[in-house]
């Protein structure tokens, strides 16, 4: 380009010859910061990432700078008598070969970048995309300047400046952005969320943070757990963990926190036997269920509820069923008469997270309600 543009005496031909130089060390310069950016070292044990951040800010420096060159340039150029371009055939037929070798390599960076999520070449892409827009308008330009129009040369080499400086800006604030730890995009947050709250152990997302850092994402979640059981509570945050790191691209590090919630209330069960009353003696036998919330912290009742048990006709597995429905119905502590320990009722009565009071000497509704009155008080 620059060659042709000595030879044909064009400007905007001299400013693109100048911005492709600066694509050329740009690239190289990139290229170094990938290759870097994969390091880890004690001194750097999260990795430097960030080394694609920062020559993709560096880059759109190197961008505004020269389109400050250009553009001082071509307004000269501005001031000066109107000149013909020589061989301004020649110009065409080297710029249509630049506009289509450019157009492709754009495109094709930016696919690996989107694929790599990679913030350098997302950068350069950017800048290859500008340079395509910048190519058309020298095409342009030197086709009016064939067609008579004055001055058209130096004004194509003005809308090669306007390119420069959009590109230059983008590229400069998008790496400015992850240096200074901007957030995870929303959409990603988001489906980092779904992730977390499809988790059968996990019964509500509080929060979901992150940062980028070059390529890769470090993500915050914290959850509260279906357990108070800290063994289970830990193996489920696991889960959610390896979750995440399957159903989203590019993340180096989750990190899971847990907490428990600020409650106002809790949900209690008393098994009931027929008549209503009289406390059952029997889990997964048991006729129905009186379900009670109480406040926190005072332990007044604010809710009565009673539901039938729909598996007292089942031949096997009422026990288990029965823990799955009161667990369902957001129930928290059930008051039995019944030791289960080593039966299938316990076992998933401690899955669900539901503590068991075992009260054998309790008789009826008004002695449970009682009893859990002084329980929450103390909860």
């Amino acid at each position: 380009m620059i060659a042709v543009a000595v030879v044909s005496g064009s400007v905007s031909l001299v400013a693109e010859g100048i911005h492709t130089i600066t694509d050329s060390v740009t690239s190289l310069a990139l290229l170094i910061g990938l290759r870097l950016s994969e390091r880890r070292s004690e001194t750097f044990p999260f990795g430097l990432y960030k080394l694609e951040n920062l020559v993709a800010t560096a880059i759109g420096i190197l961008i505004l700078f020269g389109a400050y060159e250009l553009a001082s340039e071509s307004i000269g150029h501005l001031g000066e008598e109107p000149r013909t371009l020589e061989k301004p055939w020649l110009i065409i037929a080297v710029m249509a070969v630049s506009v289509i070798t450019i157009g492709i390599l754009a495109w094709y960076k930016n696919k690996v970048a989107r694929e790599e999520n990679s913030p350098g070449l997302k950068a350069d892409a950017r800048h290859s995309m500008a340079d395509l827009a910048a190519a058309a308008a020298v095409l342009v330009g030197v086709g009016l300047d064939i067609a008579g129009v004055p001055r058209a040369d130096s004004i194509a080499a003005l809308v090669v400046v306007a390119f420069l400086v959009w590109a230059g800006i983008n590229v400069t604030l998008s790496g400015v952005k992850v240096l200074l730890d901007a957030s995870v995009e929303k959409d990603v947050l988001f489906e980092v969320k779904e992730i977390a709250e499809a988790h059968l152990g996990v019964k509500d997302v509080l929060r979901v943070e992150g940062r980028n850092s070059g390529s890769y994402r470090f993500l915050n979640v914290t959850v509260v757990p279906r357990t108070r059981n800290l063994e289970k509570a830990n193996l489920i945050a696991e889960e959610v963990r390896d979750s995440i790191y399957r159903g989203i691209a590019n993340v180096d590090r989750v990190n899971i926190s847990l907490r428990t919630e600020a409650k106002e209330s809790i949900r209690c069960a008393v098994l009931l036997d027929e008549d209503g009353s009289t406390l059952s003696g029997h889990f997964g036998e048991a006729h129905s269920f009186s379900l009670l919330e109480f406040a926190l912290p005072g332990g007044e009742i604010v809710s009565r509820d009673t539901l039938l048990n729909p598996f007292t006709n089942v031949s096997r597995g009422k026990g288990v069923k029965v823990a799955e429905f009161l667990a369902q119905q957001g129930v928290e502590v059930v008051v039995l008469r019944e030791a289960l320990e080593g039966k299938g009722a316990y076992y998933a009565l401690e899955a669900q997270g539901i503590l068991e009071l075992y009260r054998p000497e309790l008789k009826n509704l008004g002695d449970a309600e009682r009893m859990l009155a002084d329980f929450v008080r103390s909860y």
